[in-house]
C-alpha cells in the first residue's frame, strides 16, 4: 500500500508492514509499529512488549519481577537486548539493512480499539499512536542508533 511506503533521507524505500511483519516475529513483540521520518536516516520500532518474555528478560539483567512495567520499558539493558533479538529477527526474515529498525521505544499502555490506537479489526491506528508517542520519537531519533 502506497501509505505504507516511506522513503528515508538516504532515498531508501521502506515498506513499514514489511518491517512490521519481521518484527512481530521476536518473542518480546505483542504489537509492533515500525515508524520512519522522511528527514531522518533509519527507522524506529514501536513494540508494545509481549509482558512474560520481557519479564523473564529483566531477570536476566537482575531487575526484580516487582518492577512496574514502565521501567522495564525505559530500562537500556533491556532495551538493548530487545533491539539486538529484533535486528536477528528482520535478519532471520531476510530484511536489507536500511529496513532494519536502529532503534526501539517500548511502549507500557496496551494499544486496544477501546483506547483508540486500533481500529475494530486491530489495525494500526498510526497517527494517533506516532501523535501520542511523539516526544518519546522525537527522543529515541535525537539520541540516534542505538548500539
Amino acid at each position: 500500500r502506497k501509505k505504507d511506503l516511506v522513503k528515508l533521507s538516504m532515498g531508501e524505500y521502506l515498506a513499514l508492514a514489511k518491517i512490521e511483519a519481521a518484527v512481530k516475529t521476536s518473542r518480546f513483540v505483542a504489537f509492533p509499529m515500525v515508524y520512519a521520518e522522511p528527514t531522518r536516516s533509519f527507522c524506529l520500532a514501536v513494540v508494545v512488549p509481549a509482558v512474560p518474555a520481557l519479564r523473564e528478560l529483566a531477570a536476566s539483567f537482575n531487575i526484580p519481577d516487582t518492577a512496574p512495567l514502565e521501567t522495564l520499558c525505559h530500562d537500556a539493558l533491556v532495551r538493548g537486548a530487545v533491539l539486538k533479538d529484533l535486528k536477528a529477527a528482520s535478519k532471520a526474515f531476510g530484511l536489507k539493512d536500511a529496513e532494519t529498525p536502529k532503534s526501539v521505544v517500548l511502549v507500557w499502555d496496551e494499544w486496544t480499539p477501546e483506547n483508540g490506537m486500533l481500529t475494530p479489526t486491530q489495525k494500526l491506528k498510526r497517527r494517533v499512536i506516532v501523535d501520542s508517542l511523539k516526544e518519546r520519537l522525537d527522543a529515541a531519533y535525537s539520541a540516534g542508533p542505538m548500539p
